[in-house]
């Protein structure tokens, strides 16, 4: 009998424990197992796999060709190639219908980046509008397409948290050039007002977003820790659990970080 290649099995010996059996009963219970995801996830199944996905859809660059109706949006959109001057309109694919988010007119022949919302929606805002309402900003890698740039902030009840949490308006706005040290972006939402933790040290608040996740920190442009400091994430609302929603832009209900007082309630709205 000629040698058997490296890595061969050896036979199998009388008294030893087969493997198959288990291995075959951790297979079918694999099967069998009810998995539930959120979105952005989705699951699909098909007979050779089993597939997890983050399914969150890409904004683009479009050219505005013209508005259907009298008056500002929707404006009728098609892709262009941006790697070219002037961009040019890519042939092939199928326009879209594209809102301007404070109804701006006589945008036709304009290029902007537009951003998804729900199936078929696309937003994108043009400065330079005159809005009689909230002004919404558009925030790639968020879940919600754009969330509005003034926010009220009501903490109940007032100053809890040993002061950490005060009610206040959070702002979108250039980000100061004393935080240039935190990498931050080149604008941010924060807090219009100032306030002094239980060191003494002076902070702004800032809201993020990441996916579906809102997340409240604090900004200090000096402070015990250091100078410039970015605090850890206090305080979340997730897109998708109860009174959380894009449309219309509502944060209700909220946690607070690990060892934060319970009692603690924010809640994160437009003005009227």
């Amino acid at each position: 009998m000629p040698d058997e290649p490296e890595g061969y099995p050896p036979p199998f010996q009388p008294g030893q424990t087969s493997l198959v059996g288990p291995l075959n009963a951790i297979l079918a219970s694999l099967k069998r197992s009810q998995v539930a995801v959120a979105a952005p996830l989705e699951l699909s199944h098909t007979p050779d796999a089993t597939t997890l996905r983050l399914n969150i859809r890409r904004g683009f660059w479009a050219k505005l060709d013209g508005t259907p109706g009298t008056g500002g949006s929707p404006y009728v959109a098609r892709q262009v190639d941006t790697r070219v001057l002037p961009p040019t309109v890519v042939a092939g694919l199928p326009s879209v219908m594209a809102i301007e988010l404070n109804d701006r007119p006589d945008l036709a022949g304009k290029v902007v980046w537009l951003s998804p919302g729900a199936p078929g929606d696309y937003r994108f805002y043009e400065p330079g509008a005159a809005p009689t309402g909230p002004i919404y900003v558009p925030y790639p890698g968020c879940f919600c397409s754009s969330i509005p740039s003034i926010l009220e902030m009501t903490v109940t009840p007032e100053g809890c948290n040993l002061g950490m949490f005060n009610s206040c308006t959070i702002r979108y706005g250039p980000t100061p050039p004393e935080y240039a040290g935190l990498a931050l972006a080149a604008n941010s939402w924060l807090s219009d007002e100032t306030f002094t933790d239980s060191l003494g040290d002076d902070f702004r608040y800032q809201l993020t977003c990441n996916l579906i996740n809102f997340d409240l920190s604090r900004l200090y442009i000096t402070s015990t820790f250091g100078s410039p400091f970015r605090d850890a994430n206090r305080w979340r609302w997730a897109i998708g659990d109860p009174g959380n929603t894009c449309t219309p832009f509502s944060l209700t209900n909220g946690t607070i970080y690990t060892g934060g007082d319970p009692a603690c309630a924010i809640t994160l709205e437009p003005p009227p």
